[in-house]
């Protein structure tokens, strides 16, 4: 699909909202006022303005203290501002910087929701010291949220950070003031802030090293106060919303695998070279399905790779295309000299073999990770896992997913980036389109899929305005505004076809069980691993010892008991009701219960270091 092209959509293009009776408003915010903190602040608000009742500041002022104390940021941020700027209370910037704080750390705790103005005055507060100690380091560490706001990355420029990392630590310095001078940011959790990836992943905090004298930035910064303005909080169903790694522990996790192997590949392929065995077998795609299925366990996250089936007849164009220009790049790369455009082309020539899938799905499973093969696409198969199994939703790059009515698409959810996952909510993005699914299957196929191509002269906001106007591709083909574009030959009857194979949505039925965390084979992984992909002992048995950690220390309830866990909790080669390996450390028995004798953590150490040793050499 032109993913580009729908995602550049779904980030823009909201329904207008409708017009609600104030009063009626008031009324509602008024009966929920008694025990929901958002209604509290709305209700503020209406006090406030006036809006379906009489201005009353007083109880306007009621409603935000209860509020905040209720925990709403709202309610925090409107008293740090009416604080700061002397408005109904008296000038205080210790109390604004406190109820600032408030209202911008709410992030911080249970991926709580960003207030970007609170994040950004908290910033100024600590730079120019106003209710507080003036600290660049925490200035800098709440500017660092921002870097999607212009007016904070321009401040951060100037505060001219550099963000040097190897792969043993990370260092954060101030350099002068040089345009090449660059750090390189970690995506937001939910608005586009972080923390420095680079530096995150090494476990360094990037304004660690911050040094107060270096600093270029104004005199002073100037917050956000001077537009005060108190509007109601309205609920919008989100159409995107960021999440981190964490947001999906316990849950289960559809995986396009194909993509996911393809996007590694071409990762590595960066280094212009591939990832070979010792005896030069290709293995780029070993290491791809291996390092993220425990990237997935250890977030405890169930993965569930999808593969590829069949293609179906109505793909048979593009993917003639696309073998095409894999030969093409081929023949180019031979004949090229420059090395950057040497690896682009070695990029563009990429091609993953059936042989090479199943040699992934052998390693899956023998790892006790779920693996379906899709009867023909993998995006519908993914879309039908969504839809009627327990999984949360589906993990790729295609947009084409939202097509086949994939409940919940996981974006970068294959990123070693664990905080720049975007979930796209089809329920939510139809209401938002004010599309229905026949709809917006249409205009999914307008903007270009992999079965019809895009037209030339329709942009993504033509293409919507189209639909919204003539509510399916066949009644604008029919239309006068139609004619100022030009469709390749049977274009109608390929959008025919387009939209009811997505609508058809070919899958193969799977069984709950067949979604679960299965049984893991440790000696097929150390002879596939060692023996035919050239891994090392040693990393093999790290790889081992974290499948049995994540599979039976994270396990969620549902899961069956596997082999491992039958093992430790059953054969247990240290009962200790029955042997005691340590006697010098006594322990007895009365009627099955422990006694304590005054021993029992030095006998507890003992006998957990000997379990540890006893698991590694497993």
């Amino acid at each position: 699909m032109g993913v580009k092209n729908l995602l550049s959509l779904l980030n823009t293009v909201t329904e207008t909202e409708k017009k609600v009776d104030p009063i009626d408003q008031f009324k509602k915010y008024k009966n929920k006022a008694s025990y929901n903190a958002k209604a509290q602040f709305n209700l503020a608000c209406c006090y406030y303005n006036g809006l379906g009742c009489e201005k009353n500041v007083n109880e306007a002022i009621k409603y935000f203290q209860l509020s905040s104390n209720n925990g709403n940021i709202h309610a925090h941020f409107t008293i740090s501002q009416m604080y700061y700027n002397g408005i109904h209370f008296e000038k205080n910037l210790n109390e604004a910087f406190k109820y600032c704080k408030l209202a911008a750390d709410n992030h911080l705790v249970n991926d709580g929701e960003y207030h970007i103005n609170a994040i950004f005055n908290l910033a100024s507060y600590y730079y120019n010291g106003e209710g507080c100690i003036s600290n660049l380091k925490e200035s800098t560490k709440y500017f660092l949220y921002l870097l999607n706001d212009t007016e904070a990355q321009e401040i951060i420029n100037k505060i001219q950070i550099k963000n040097r990392t190897n792969s043993i630590d990370s260092e954060v310095t101030v350099e002068s003031n040089d345009a090449d001078d660059q750090f390189e940011p970690m995506l937001p959790e939910h608005i586009g802030g972080g923390l420095l990836s680079q530096a995150s992943s090494c476990g360094s905090d990037p304004c660690d090293h911050i040094d107060e004298k270096y600093s270029n930035i104004p005199i002073k910064i100037k917050s956000r106060n001077d537009n005060f303005k108190i509007d109601l909080i309205v609920d919008k169903p989100y159409q995107y919303i960021y999440r981190t790694f964490s947001y999906f522990s316990g849950k289960k996790v559809a995986i396009d695998a194909s993509l996911l192997i393809y996007q590694y590949v071409i990762g590595i392929r960066n280094t212009s070279h591939d990832l070979v065995s010792l005896d030069g077998d290709f293995t780029s795609h070993i290491h791809a399905v291996v390092s993220k299925s425990l990237l997935y366990l250890d977030n405890n996250i169930t993965p569930i790779f999808v593969f590829d089936g069949k293609p179906p007849e109505i793909k048979s164009d593009t993917l003639i295309k696309r073998r095409i220009d894999r030969l093409t790049a081929k023949t180019q790369m031979d004949n090229e000299l420059n090395e950057s455009e040497k690896i682009k082309l070695f990029k563009k020539s990429t091609i993953i073999t059936y042989k090479q899938m199943d040699q992934c799905k052998e390693i899956l499973r023998a790892m006790g990770i779920p693996v379906v093969e899709s009867l023909q696409e993998a995006d519908s198969q993914l879309a039908y896992l969504t839809k009627e199994h327990d999984v949360y939703g589906a993990g790729s790059e295609d947009a084409d997913l939202l097509a086949f009515e994939t409940t919940k698409f996981l974006k970068n959810i294959s990123s070693s980036k664990k905080n720049n996952i975007i979930e796209y909510d089809l329920n939510n993005t139809l209401k938002n389109f004010g599309l229905n699914m026949y709809e917006f299957i249409d205009l999914c196929i307008l903007l270009g899929c992999d079965y019809v191509e895009a037209i030339p002269g329709i942009t993504p906001n033509d293409a919507y305005n189209i639909i919204k106007k003539h509510r399916s591709i066949v009644n604008f083909l029919k239309s006068d505004d139609s004619i100022k574009y030009k469709f390749p030959e049977n274009y109608r009857k390929d959008c025919i076809a387009a939209s009811s194979y997505f609508l058809e949505c070919p899958h193969k039925p799977v069984t709950s069980d067949q979604l679960k965390l299965g049984i893991y084979d440790i000696n097929k992984i150390k002879d596939l691993l060692i023996k035919k992909y050239s891994y090392s002992r040693t990393k093999v048995d790290k790889i081992i010892s974290k499948i049995s950690n994540e599979s039976f220390e994270k396990k969620p309830k549902d899961h069956p008991i596997t082999t491992h866990m039958f093992y430790k909790k059953f054969i247990d080669p240290f009962p200790e009701k029955y042997i005691n390996p340590f006697p010098e450390y006594k322990k007895t028995y009365i009627n099955g219960n422990k006694k304590n004798d005054g021993v029992d953590s030095s006998y507890k150490s003992h006998m957990n270091i000997e379990k540890k040793r006893f698991y590694s050499n497993l």
